[in-house]
């Protein structure tokens, strides 16, 4: 049996991070993502400002489906619920 040095530092909150199971470590959300420049000729209804919420959200939608888990994704019209998911 192999052993996994798999402590939390604890620098910051559980929410921000997920346990890479490929990497054996934690990886912060912010890290998953590319940095966000404006689009110059993108409109306001075509840019997503990618938040730390929007982030999280995403990452966890994605790997359930990828896992085929069935997910359910509920909101107000427009408040981007198809965008998060690839």
């Amino acid at each position: 049996m192999r052993k996994i040095n798999n402590k939390f530092n604890g620098d910051c909150s559980l929410f921000d991070v997920f346990f890479d199971r490929d990497n054996l470590s934690w990886v912060n959300w912010e890290r998953t993502v590319p940095q966000f420049d404006i689009p110059v000729d993108g409109g306001y209804k075509q840019m997503i400002v990618p938040t730390m919420d929007s982030i999280r959200i995403k990452g966890v939608f994605n790997k359930l489906l990828k896992a085929s888990y069935p997910v359910l994704v509920v909101g107000p019209t427009g408040t981007g619920k198809s965008v998060m998911i690839d």
